[in-house]
Order: C-alpha cells, then sequence, then structure tokens
C-alpha cells in the first residue's frame, strides 16, 4: 500500500497508512477497520459519541463515511466487553439476522401455500449467505431489502384498517432511517418504493394513503435526526477542546468513485482503479484540499 492521505487529512499530507491486520470473520475495509479502531479509542478516552483519537488527537470519527457504525460498534464493544473485531462481526450478522427474520416472518404471513413460503424462505437465506459472504456496511441494503419488502406485500394483499396502514409506515420509515444512518442512502430506493405502492392502494381513501406515506418520511427522518444530533454535541466537545476545530461535512464521496472507475480499461488519463489515482489528480491542482470531503469530491465531478 503506497502513501496516501488519511480521512480528514489535507491531500498534501501523503503518508503510508498503518498495516494492521483485520481480524474479523466477516470482510471490511482496512481503512474502514482503522478507523473504527480510531473511532473505539475515542470513545474509551471521552465518552462521547462520534469522536476518534489518531495519534494522541481527538477528532470527528468516520469523517469520510456515513458516521453511524462508528458510534454504534464502539459502543457495542464497550457494552458487551468484545473485542472490537468481535464487535464489529456481531453488529453486522445482527443486522443481517434480523433483517432476513423479519422477511421470513412476513412471508409466512403473506403465502398461504407452504410450497411458497418455503421457495421464499430459501431465497431469503440464499440471499443472507450471500450477503454475509460480501460483508462490510453493505449487506445493510440487503438487510433492509428483506426486511421491508415482504411485509409491504403483506399490506397490500391483507391491510385495510387505517390505523395499521399508519403504523406500518411509522415502523417501516424507522428501520430505513436506521439503514440510512449505518449507510448513506441505503434505504432511500425502498423508501420510494414503499411510498409508491401505499399511494396506489385503490381501496383505502387518499388521505390516508398520503398520511401513510408522509408517516413513512416521518420516521426515516427521526433516527437522521437524533444522529444529526449527536454530531452536533461532538462537534461542540471537539470544538471546546480544539478551537480551530472544522466539522466534517461526511459527504459520501460519488465522483471519487465515478473517476476511478474511467480506470476499468486501462488509458493514460486514469491508469487504474486505485484511490492514489484520483488523490493524485486532485493534489495537482488544489493541494491543501481535505481528502473525501465534499470539496474534494467536487473537483474530481467533470
Amino acid at each position: 500500500m503506497g502513501d496516501k492521505p488519511l480521512p480528514c487529512d489535507p491531500l498534501s499530507v501523503m503518508r503510508r497508512p498503518p498495516v494492521i491486520p483485520v481480524d474479523t470473520r466477516l470482510s471490511i475495509m482496512g481503512d474502514r477497520y482503522l478507523e473504527l479502531m480510531e473511532a473505539d479509542e475515542g470513545l474509551r478516552r471521552t465518552h462521547v459519541p462520534f469522536v476518534a483519537l489518531r495519534g494522541g488527537e481527538l477528532m470527528a470519527a468516520g469523517c469520510a463515511d456515513t458516521p453511524g457504525m462508528y458510534y454504534m460498534i464502539p459502543a457495542l464493544a464497550a457494552t458487551t466487553g468484545l473485542r472490537l473485531s468481535n464487535a464489529i462481526d456481531l453488529f453486522f450478522a445482527m443486522i443481517i439476522c434480523l433483517g432476513a427474520m423479519a422477511g421470513i416472518g412476513g412471508f409466512f404471513v403473506l403465502f398461504n401455500l407452504r410450497v411458497s413460503s418455503y421457495a421464499a424462505v430459501l431465497s431469503i437465506l440464499l440471499l443472507t449467505c450471500l450477503a454475509l459472504r460480501i460483508g462490510d456496511v453493505y449487506l445493510v441494503m440487503a438487510a433492509a431489502s428483506m426486511a421491508v419488502i415482504p411485509w409491504t406485500l403483506v399490506v397490500v394483499q391483507r391491510v385495510n384498517t387505517p390505523t395499521i396502514l399508519c403504523m406500518f409506515g411509522i415502523a417501516v420509515g424507522v428501520v430505513l432511517g436506521l439503514a440510512n444512518v449505518v449507510r448513506d442512502q441505503a434505504a432511500t430506493p425502498l423508501m420510494f418504493f414503499v411510498i409508491i405502492v401505499l399511494l396506489m392502494l385503490p381501496r383505502l381513501p387518499l388521505p390516508v394513503r398520503i398520511w401513510s406515506s408522509a408517516l413513512v418520511v416521518l420516521g426515516l427522518a427521526t433516527p437522521i435526526l437524533a444522529a444529526n444530533q449527536a454530531l452536533r454535541y461532538r462537534d461542540a466537545y471537539l470544538h471546546s477542546v480544539d478551537h480551530s476545530y472544522s466539522p466534517p461535512s461526511h459527504h459520501h464521496v460519488f465522483w471519487h468513485t465515478a473517476y476511478l472507475g474511467l480506470g476499468f480499461i486501462q488509458n493514460e488519463v486514469v491508469p487504474g482503479y486505485r484511490d492514489e489515482v484520483a488523490i493524485e489528480a486532485v493534489r495537482k491542482v488544489a493541494p491543501d484540499v481535505v481528502y473525501a470531503s465534499a470539496e474534494y469530491d467536487a473537483y474530481l465531478r467533470p
């Protein structure tokens, strides 16, 4: 692994990331594992959520990623007494298993024929195995889909009362909001899917369909607002420690990945799918830009 800036570092600060063995059973990116270690140390030192400790310096945790898991996993490790690697495995396994169990329950309610139920359960189990094989934060999207889609189909076939429909809307919204807190926009397509289904239910009055759809959005916003409140508390704490502290955007880089995708076929402009290629392209024109920030990503936009 070559020299490159770490998340939250300016591009001018090139250094070799520490080589840390990732001893989790489920797959996770090395950079993400390193940031989780920093977040774990920060939480143990300060007891403040979303604070990381890097080289003796307090900073924002997960500044180049969706921050949710950078508090949830260290908090799980602190609460259970597990090693961080075991807490990571437990966290991701819980997410995918809860999603699978919710989906299996929904399919058993949905189908009267046992053959159909067993076929649906088999599909859930296969998807669970595939998600566990992929690992990392990407399995959140699979877990949310397995949990939400079967129960949405149950609503289409079985629900006729406005109260149950509204309760479904708020519950699904909270689940989708938690998924988005862990992985940015992981559940947003599902939100649109659920809202479209609710609005198209013909047997319920239009105001009920609109209210239930609005409750999906409200439920989704609740965990996100709670996470943002914790982030504001974190920012106030770090500012009290270091008055030069500037809050990160927690922007999920899109154009960084899109730019590297141009290296799928080898060429002179983007010679390969490596972070260092995009970093060097931006560093030539803006060496003081913070790596993986929104400003960094903007430089890679066409």
